[in-house]
Formats: structure tokens, sequence, C-alpha cells
């Protein structure tokens, strides 16, 4: 996400990489479908860029955030968040950028959704399961 380019946005959604690739090959992309949700975090992330950039989440040199640049800006937003949810009431957990795809995906999992391979641009259903599937309890039918 942190080198989320201008070019990627498209009226459709947002057009993402998709994991690695062998030296020589194309890249292959997936379409990330526009929600409300998505479309006002993108909107208000080039509303606040202070220089231009080619970057959507682009330093105030206009260059991609380093790893350690975005995990510094995440403890901000996380001592920020806990201290307003301390000042209203409302139970906060924190969480890393390593936590966030495999609750994303164990969500999706849980929610019924079939589409999960696409949207994690994994080639089968078992790596998914395999890496990122966090599930506290799994549910099956009972055979007859």
């Amino acid at each position: 996400m942190r080198k989320i380019t201008r070019q990627a946005i498209t009226e459709q959604g947002m057009e993402m990489p998709v994991g690695k690739r062998k030296k020589g090959r194309a890249e292959k992309f997936k379409l990330i479908e526009w929600s409300d949700e998505l479309r006002a975090v993108i909107k208000e992330a080039l509303s606040l860029q202070r220089t231009t950039s080619l970057y959507v989440f682009g330093n105030s040199d206009g260059q991609p955030y380093t790893v350690s640049g975005w995990n510094t800006n995440l403890r901000r937003l996380m001592v920020h968040a806990e201290k307003k949810a301390h000042d209203e009431g409302i139970q906060f957990q924190r969480f890393t950028l390593k936590d966030m795809r495999p609750a994303a995906v164990t969500d999706r999992v849980e929610e019924g959704d079939e589409t999960i391979t696409n949207a994690t641009g994994h080639s089968s259903d078992r790596m998914v399961r395999q890496v990122y599937d966090r599930r506290k309890t799994r549910a099956a039918r009972a055979t007859e």
C-alpha cells in the first residue's frame, strides 16, 4: 500500500500488482473495485498531500514512505486512537500492518466470501487458508 501510484486509480477501482513474478515476466494486476470507504480514504489521502507526488501516500518529499516511516505513522495513529477510545469508553486493541491482511481474510471467510483468492492474489484456496485464516473456531457440517 505504501507504493500505490496515482496511475493505479481508475474509474472502476484501483489496479494493484499481484504478488511476486519471475524475471522477464509481465506484471499481473488485480482490480480492487471501489467501495464508499475506499473512495473516501483515497480522496482524503490525496487532499492531505502538501507536495505533488506520484504516490497516493507520499511523504513530504513526494517519495513513498519507507517501512520505518510507515510504521512510525501507524504507531502515532495507534496512540491517538487509543486515547480517543479511552475518552469515549470504547475498547480498543492495537494492531500492526502484519495483522491487517490475515484479519481481513478471516473476516471474509466468516462472512462466506467465495472470492478470497481473487482478493489476495493467491492462486489457491489452500494457500489462503494455510497462511491467513485465523478463525478461532472452524465450523463444518456433519456427514451422514
